[in-house]
């Protein structure tokens, strides 16, 4: 298949020679030797001049087709978050909530220690009629869960204006009792206008007399800490101080 030829020159330059050299010769036809398969393996089914055509299905080129228009991993949109406002709306309510039962609590307790619902039971207690109404050991009636009397209403001084509602019992009744006290002029008392107490069965006992004569006030001391209820006819135009630093009246009793 190949052929050399060799050439040998030979040229004096000085005392130097040019060695001979080979170079190959290609000949002029070449024959490849790889073989060509023709078994049935290579063609199952056809032949070397026809062998079988394998098409692609529909559903590799529809895969093919998805597979390239897949956006990558760093371009794709992020996954919506559910929504907080549900627990917003919800957190609000129940903080609100608390935040308005604390306050209710709160005033309430306020009301309860007040002078003037402490003035109110000490005139209960010391009033016949009441006694004959709902029996001995009058006070006030208190809640089972908290153990406090809740009071009704409101109590302004410095506007003035009071008007509460509260439970007392006795040993033998209980019933619920309003009282209301209002000034009608800047540095006058405190005139009561309606004062009664409603049993359970119904019962109303009226404690204000309908006499303007005596109709019954209310006295509270400069700083609004004391208060007394005395008759309209009694009340002193000037008052007394006593051993406490607090004016005393007679016609009264400071609670």
């Amino acid at each position: 298949m190949f052929s050399s030829t060799t050439t040998t020159t030979t040229t004096a330059v000085g005392h130097l020679t040019r060695r001979a050299f080979t170079r190959p010769a290609c000949s002029a036809q070449r024959t490849s030797r790889r073989p060509i398969n023709t078994s049935s393996t290579a063609y199952p089914s056809g032949s070397v001049r026809h062998p079988t055509q394998v098409l692609p299905s529909f559903g590799d080129a529809a895969t093919r087709s998805e597979k390239s228009r897949t956006v990558p991993a760093s371009h794709r949109q992020l996954p919506e978050l559910p929504s907080r406002t549900p627990l917003y709306v919800g957190s609000f309510l129940v903080i609100a909530s608390v935040w308005a039962g604390f306050i209710y609590f709160s005033t309430n307790a306020e009301k309860a220690n007040s002078s003037i619902v402490k003035a109110v039971l000490f005139e209960l207690r010391s009033n016949p009629a009441v006694s004959d109404a709902l029996g001995d050991t009058i006070k006030p009636e208190k809640d089972d869960m908290f153990g406090q009397l809740w009071v009704d209403g409101q109590i302004n001084l410095m506007q003035g204006s009071v008007d509460v509602a509260f439970r007392v019992s006795g040993s033998e009744r209980s019933g619920k009792v309003y009282f209301t006290s209002v000034r009608r002029e800047r540095g006058s008392e405190f005139e009561i206008i309606r004062w009664k107490l409603i049993r359970d069965d119904g019962m109303i006992l009226d404690l204000v007399n309908d006499e303007a004569t005596s109709r019954p006030i209310m006295l509270t001391s400069t700083d609004h800490k004391d208060v007394a209820i005395g008759p309209l006819r009694a009340a002193p135009k000037t008052s007394t101080i006593g051993s406490s630093g607090s004016p005393r009246t007679d016609s009264g009793r400071l609670v």
